[in-house]
């Protein structure tokens, strides 16, 4: 091709007013969508509720991995109580002198120091339960908010968006 039809085909200025109409027209979209956001949300910045997202589900994964540790540990407590128990039905069976006596009563409060530790460990295993219920249902809540946005802005693709 020549240099003159190349120079035809490829237009140079400014932008004609069909597209700088278009352009303005989805810059308005794209605003509306965003005031929309921010209303149902409370979020100021796209950032913002991106950086929320995130971390709820960090918070969620450490709770999970801190609840399957927890899990594991009481079953560790659980296995030492019956050993005890095994232990001081066991020393119950002695005969009654003073020494036998000394030594299941030391069993005994540790058995009951462990139990209380058991108990504890249920109970903060019970809030992290709760706590990933929360977190799950705030994520749930933030998809469905952010579903609203237009798929230009892929939501999905966090690590694709910088702050």
């Amino acid at each position: 091709k020549s240099t003159s039809s190349l120079a035809e085909s490829v237009p140079i200025g400014p932008k004609s007013a069909r597209q700088a109409a278009k352009e303005q027209e989805m810059l308005d979209g794209y605003i509306r969508d965003f005031h929309k956001l921010q209303n149902a949300t409370g979020f100021g910045a796209v950032n913002d509720m991106i950086r929320k997202f995130s971390e709820q589900e960090s918070r969620a994964e450490k709770s999970t991995t801190q609840i399957s540790q927890n899990e594991s540990r009481i079953q560790e407590l659980a296995q030492m109580k019956t050993l005890m128990t095994q232990g001081i039905d066991s020393k119950s069976h002695l005969s009654g002198n003073s020494d036998g006596m000394k030594e299941m009563e030391g069993l005994a409060r540790n058995l009951q120091s462990r139990l209380s530790v058991l108990e504890k460990n249920k109970a903060q295993r019970d809030r992290q339960d709760s706590a990933i219920v929360n977190a799950k249902a705030g994520i749930g809540h933030l998809r469905e908010k952010l579903s609203i946005l237009p798929d230009e802005l892929n939501v999905d693709n966090i690590d694709s968006i910088q702050s």
